[in-house]
């Protein structure tokens, strides 16, 4: 999370606000890359089943080969999109190069499922550490030497290279690689699997991005930057979350298949630990967010302060969601999930087309929270339907 926020402070203070807008319209093409490469459904996935099999070099060796498999004809495709669209002249060769050392680190990183499912989540943390003391090393020296985008770009991606460098060397991953295991069977039956997975992750990640895309287009650069500083915050906020639900998820893996209704118990406790923690971090967040913005990135991004505020709100509907993905994932109910997401992307580009022409950044914020609700209604009424249990009950059975 410091790491984050140093790396855009200094970006904010040596650039004006039309430039970090450009470069935040790179980052946020390039998140959309990772969820095409379905990057995230393979990891969640292949942990899954490394958490509840011996057969580790069989699992590993087909997610492995599978996720080659759509990563690089993605990144070709990616790139060559990049490179002859009229829309990204400007931003061509850092969103092309981008998605080449995207796609590799994705490739890196499936060794990351090697160390979740052996709950070895110190050495995640210990990759972590390393790749953004690099990448935010590295992004420092190209802001003071006032570097194109490019070099920001590939500055940020080497958080990514590094950390899946990390993570390989930690869990050996060669050794667990043979791809005589690979047959077509555990091919078909992985990408089954995954495909509602990558729908979901797919539209997760449109929403949580599309409005940055979309202010750039109803509005400009300055006001692109000014909401992505703002943004900043939520995400930083969620990757906190979602990293404690990936230490958890073996554990959701193992209660499902093998208890029954023991998950209820870690639902309901996880959510517990996000309320009481982390709910009193958003709302002084959003009650000192002029001061935040302009203390961390500068006086003129403390225009900001109203679309954070309100993106404080969707924080809380966000930590109510994370469990109910990682539920519904370990229940092997992935498509309910997908469903939700889309239904999600749906209320989120409505609501964007509708409010940002008219009210700009707050807009786009009040978008986001109308998105989270709208995902939050659907899992709790599912799980309602299903189990006749919601989070605040206590566990039956």
């Amino acid at each position: 999370m410091a790491a984050s926020f140093l790396q855009l402070a200094f970006i904010a203070r040596l650039y004006p606000p039309t430039f970090v807008g450009q470069y935040q319209l790179a980052l946020a093409w390039l998140f959309l890359v990772t969820a095409f490469a379905c990057f995230g459904g393979i990891v969640m996935v292949a942990t899954r089943e490394l958490s509840g099999s011996n057969d580790t070099k069989s699992i590993f060796s087909n997610a492995l080969t599978f996720q080659i498999m759509i990563g690089v004809p993605v990144c070709v495709i990616c790139v060559f999109i990049f490179r002859d669209s009229r829309y990204f002249t400007d931003l061509a060769m850092p969103l092309s190069i981008g998605t080449v050392a995207l796609i590799g680190s994705m490739i890196l990183q499936m060794s990351q499922a090697l160390l979740i499912s052996k709950e070895k989540i110190s050495s995640v943390v210990v990759a972590s550490i390393v790749g953004h003391l690099f990448a935010t090393v590295a992004t420092i020296v190209a802001a003071f030497q006032n570097l194109s985008i490019l070099a920001l770009v590939i500055a940020w991606a080497a958080y990514n290279l590094v950390n899946g460098l990390v993570l390989l060397y930690q869990t050996t991953a060669w050794r667990f690689i043979s791809f005589r295991l690979v047959t077509i069977d555990a091919l078909r039956r992985l990408s089954l699997e995954i495909l509602p997975v990558l729908i979901m992750i797919l539209a997760t990640r449109l929403y949580v991005r599309v409005d940055v895309i979309m202010l750039g287009y109803f509005t400009d650069s300055e006001v692109v930057a000014q909401y992505s500083a703002g943004y900043l915050f939520l995400d930083q906020l969620m990757i906190l979350s979602n990293f404690m639900m990936s230490a958890l998820f073996p554990n959701f893996a193992r209660s499902c298949s093998a208890h029954g209704k023991e998950y209820q118990a870690l639902y309901r406790g996880i959510l517990i630990l996000f309320l009481k923690y982390l709910t009193p971090i958003a709302l002084l967040i959003a009650i000192f967010s002029r001061f935040l913005l302009s203390i961390v990135y500068g006086s003129e991004y403390a225009e900001a302060w109203g679309s954070l505020s309100v993106l404080m709100l969707a924080a809380i509907f966000a930590w109510l969601n994370g469990p109910s993905g990682t539920i519904f994932i370990s229940l092997r109910k992935q498509h309910i999930y997908m469903w939700a997401t889309l239904l999600s992307l749906v209320v989120n580009l409505v609501g964007n087309l509708i409010l940002i022409p008219s009210v700009g950044a707050i807009g786009a914020a009040i978008s986001t929270v109308l998105t989270e609700a709208a995902i939050c209604g659907f899992c709790l009424w599912w799980i309602y339907r299903e189990t006749k249990y919601l989070p605040w009950m206590r566990a039956m059975g």
